[in-house]
């Protein structure tokens, strides 16, 4: 009985543990805009990457998804619903918030989807990117004219523009290729903040003390264990 008494003690503390590490990881959102997009940009048929700077805090550290609105509601400008586009992740080699040395390390395929009415439209990274607290990274997308929304009733100087010619490809390996321009979208006039977002957790937040339902329920796995031994008459001898 002694050594089924421990058994069972055993599995109690391993039931504690489970409870008191689970609701392992915290949401948290990186977003530079207020959920409304008064205007877009275009430069006449570029091909064109949007993107947003963030730098991680604690609560952060490992990005799962990005949230883009496309278009501005207040016109019908730029690509349709349906249009493939090409979501990434880049972190910043030299941790300056600068993207022109930006390192791709994910990529999403998708479409445009309820353009020019403030919806953001998800997209899940292939694989979470974990990064170190204080550490600069960028989400954006590739597309046309006039995809990206921006919200011009603040500037918080961490939007960029990176376009490139009609006819040319635009290289997210290599922003610094960019031929028709590159800048933050401010000191290029075009003061505001896109609607680009990136979703994150951390990699393990330890829950609360368990509530005393949750003791109760151990209790009473624990009675119930001793009560089954007990009745199958199982008599255990040191």
């Amino acid at each position: 009985m002694q050594y089924m008494m421990k058994k069972l003690a055993n599995i109690i503390f391993f039931l504690a543990i489970c409870i008191m590490t689970s609701s392992a990881s915290a949401a948290f959102t990186y977003q530079l805009d207020d959920g409304s997009g008064e205007s877009s940009l275009g430069c006449g048929n570029c091909g064109t990457i949007w993107l947003n700077a963030f730098q991680t805090v604690p609560s952060g550290t490992l990005i799962t998804d990005i949230d883009i609105a496309f278009g501005h509601n207040g016109n019908s400008d730029g690509p349709p619903d349906g249009t493939p586009i090409s979501v990434f992740l880049w972190e910043d080699p030299t941790n300056d918030g600068d993207p022109t040395d930006a390192i791709v390390v994910a990529t999403v395929s998708g479409t445009v989807q309820s353009s020019h009415t403030d919806t953001f439209i998800n997209f899940v990274l292939p694989t979470a990117i974990s990064l170190t607290e204080n550490e600069w990274f960028f989400v954006g997308f590739q597309s046309t004219d006039f995809a990206v929304s921006r919200d011009t009733t603040s500037n918080a100087g961490q939007s960029w523009i990176a376009a490139w010619n009609a006819g040319e490809v635009p290289d997210p390996d290599n922003l610094l290729s960019a031929s028709a321009a590159l800048g933050e979208a401010g000191s290029l006039g075009f003061s505001g903040n896109f609607l680009i977002r990136a979703n994150a957790t951390t990699a393990l937040v330890l829950a609360p003390v368990p509530a005393l339902s949750e003791w109760s329920l151990l209790l009473l796995v624990l009675l119930l264990g001793f009560i089954g031994v007990r009745r199958n008459g199982i008599r255990i001898k040191d």
